[in-house]
């Protein structure tokens, strides 16, 4: 068997998953609603057990409580210490246990980046990671302003930025644009193979990582993904765990700058 490390696992609640499926009020506005597969979500220890390790990222709604999600993750990173908790930011300030962060334009307003601006400032003085999706125009105008006044921050751009759908041309603007050493991709839910390519061709690949969105996609498509990465990459190893382990040590660093 491989060894795997994953960057992009959410994990969630199925209790609370599933009274929120069956209540909700925003499914026929937002298509994420649609796209939960609550039998992978029971299936989640089985698939985290099979990897090296990953980053976990919670799972949420419309209706989610934020730091009751954070808790829950932190606390199946304890039960499954192959995992990394990563915090959903809140417009209210607070210190997680590892420095690494999502930015979930479903719960934060992209119009009021001022609302987070001490949790920014906190991650850009520590060298912190921050997971984000572009998706439009609009996002990749708030990634620009985030690199341009906070340019500390690491920051891991989730499917290659990808809009709803993979168009090349968008991938490649983003993918041109944004190619430093604090801008980091991850390849989940990538089906275009020219996507692929173009990544592997245009970035520094020690800052590009394999990342599933599980469980927003099937185990075939994960599989398939792993394929096109061992065609495509000049050292799989690297995408599959090298680089994995790199963002890891770098997030142990910005652990000690805690202090600042």
């Amino acid at each position: 068997m491989k060894i795997i490390c994953d960057s992009h696992v959410h994990i969630g609640n199925y209790d609370r998953c599933c009274e929120i499926l069956q209540t909700t009020k925003f499914r026929d506005k937002y298509k994420l609603y649609d796209s939960v597969n609550l039998g992978m979500i029971q299936c989640q220890d089985e698939y985290v057990d099979g990897l090296k390790n990953f980053f976990a990222i919670p799972i949420v709604f419309k209706e989610t409580n934020i730091m009751q999600e954070n808790a829950y993750v932190n606390e199946y990173c304890n039960r499954h210490p192959n995992g990394i908790p990563v915090s959903i930011i809140s417009n209210d300030f607070y210190i997680p246990k590892y420095n690494i962060w999502k930015e979930h334009f479903l719960l934060n307003d992209y119009n009021k980046i001022n609302l987070r601006n001490q949790t920014y400032n906190y991650i850009n003085d520590t060298g912190g990671f921050l997971i984000i999706h572009c998706k439009d125009r609009i996002r990749l105008e708030y990634i620009q302003k985030l690199h341009q006044l906070y340019n500390n921050i690491n920051i891991i751009i989730a499917h290659l930025g990808r809009d709803c759908f993979e168009n090349t041309g968008f991938v490649y603007s983003i993918l041109k644009k944004y190619n430093d050493e604090k801008i980091f991709y991850d390849l989940s839910t990538i089906t275009n193979p020219e996507n692929i390519k173009n990544a592997f061709n245009m970035i520094d690949n020690n800052n590009i990582l394999f990342g599933s969105d599980y469980p927003y996609v099937s185990y075939e498509n994960i599989e398939k993904l792993k394929e096109k990465i061992y065609l495509y990459a000049d050292n799989p190893d690297d995408i599959f765990v090298d680089n994995f382990r790199g963002v890891v040590k770098r997030l142990e660093k910005s652990k000690q700058n805690k202090n600042i």
